[in-house]
């Protein structure tokens, strides 16, 4: 399982990865965007080929083959840059909240049962969490992941959960009925956190980014390694300045819709 879930993530990213190198107005042979991207060309035929199958890019007919980003891809990006804005409403907050920290932080989204890492600041210090924009994590194996179930109502969190949780280090909570106590207490201190939970070296930080309904849209999530997390400074400091990073999002959100 956790070989198909890295597997799909590579492909994804991979595949992002592409779409995002396209150029405006732009047609490209695959050599030559192979080379722009650092995968083989196989592979980046077969993600063209992926790509034009779902209607996300298009290709000459006249030899040699060039390709460029279709009608869908393009209304696709003019919908999020100029509606939605996510990602332009959180860059200069998460820069900020690095840069005051010394963590690194992230911007993740949901999409059904998982969270999409839709932007990341990494730490400049040398131990540090590392990760790749477009990854995609189980949303209950994941900090902005349980800042967004903290808004959930808990009926849906139950039908989520299963009867338990996976235990993925000895500080993972397992039990259902603790892990919504886990989130009752998220949802009081207005931001969650994740004790070592998922990974013996690393303590997460998370708030909800929520629209003006109050549905939570994303989060914002800070790792920080264990070596210089400890409960004072997360109470203290950590906690209280993610959740105003994430209000702040959400403020500039709604004033660009």
């Amino acid at each position: 399982m956790a070989e198909n879930i890295t597997e799909t993530i590579r492909s994804v990213s991979n595949a992002l990865r592409v779409m995002e190198a396209f150029k405006p107005n732009e047609v490209i042979g695959v050599s030559d965007l192979a080379r722009r991207v650092n995968l083989p060309k196989t592979t980046t035929q077969r993600i063209l080929q992926t790509l034009q199958a779902a209607g996300w890019v298009t290709s000459g007919s006249e030899p040699p083959t060039r390709w460029g980003p279709s009608v869908k891809f393009l209304a696709i990006g003019s919908r999020l840059s100029q509606g939605w804005g996510l990602r332009e409403a959180a860059t200069a907050v998460l820069h900020e909240l690095r840069d005051s920290t010394g963590e690194t932080e992230n911007l993740v989204v949901p999409h059904g049962n998982y969270v999409v890492y839709l932007y990341r600041v990494e730490s400049s210090q040398l131990i540090r969490a590392t990760g790749t924009p477009g990854a995609l994590m189980p949303i209950t194996q994941s900090t902005g992941g349980k800042a967004i179930l903290a808004q959930w109502p808990e009926s849906e969190v139950r039908k989520l959960l299963g009867p338990a949780l996976v235990r993925h280090t000895e500080y993972t909570i397992v039990d259902v009925d603790d892990v919504l106590d886990n989130l009752k207490q998220a949802r009081k201190l207005g931001y969650a956190v994740s004790w070592k939970e998922w990974h013996i070296d690393a303590v997460g930080v998370g708030a909800a980014v929520k629209d003006r309904s109050g549905t939570p849209v994303a989060a914002i999530s800070m790792t920080i390694p264990a070596v210089r997390a400890t409960r004072t400074r997360i109470s203290r400091e950590l906690g209280p300045l993610v959740a105003q990073a994430a209000a702040s999002v959400a403020s500039r959100l709604q004033a660009m819709q």
